[in-house]
């Protein structure tokens, strides 16, 4: 009965994320329409984030006394790496897509080529093996944003 509550209570966990998520694109349109940027909305974005991590983190290292911030010195150039690619790159440019197509063209965009192109990189750098299935699915993902996107013609 516990494994009940439990996944219930994941599904809900993953339920609110989605609504985060999804709900994003619209609110960062709002946003862009009151006369901020995109590198403004990344920026305060990712402020409030740091700080709620912070706070975060704080509150684990009281309750665990042997809590320890799981990097080293030596993985600071790749974090920054990320944070400048992964984080401020993206975001800026995701938010710079919302104002120039729109939320809706944004998200599909974002939701369907992300995996394409995650599998295609994956492929490239890592020489993982993509089967038939695979190839075929990635073909159908490129036809359907390039269907939804142009509207079909």
């Amino acid at each position: 009965m516990k494994t009940r509550g439990t996944s219930r209570f994941n599904a809900f966990l993953v339920l609110t994320v989605i609504l985060f998520w999804g709900s994003s694109f619209v609110v960062v349109k709002i946003a862009l329409r009151e006369g901020l940027t995109p590198i403004a909305i990344a920026t305060f974005r990712f402020l409030i984030a740091g700080g709620l991590f912070l706070i975060t983190i704080l509150i684990e290292k009281k309750i665990r006394r042997n809590y320890k911030l799981l990097v080293e010195k030596k993985d600071f150039p790749m974090l920054l790496f990320l944070a400048l690619t992964g984080v401020t790159f993206f975001f800026t440019a995701q938010y710079t897509g919302i104002q120039m197509a729109g939320a809706s063209i944004a998200a599909i965009l974002v939701c369907l080529l992300s995996p394409v192109l995650i599998t295609v990189l994956s492929t490239i750098i890592f020489k993982e093996h993509l089967g038939k299935k695979q190839v075929f699915g990635i073909g159908i993902a490129a036809l359907g944003t390039v269907i939804v996107v142009t509207g079909g013609t």
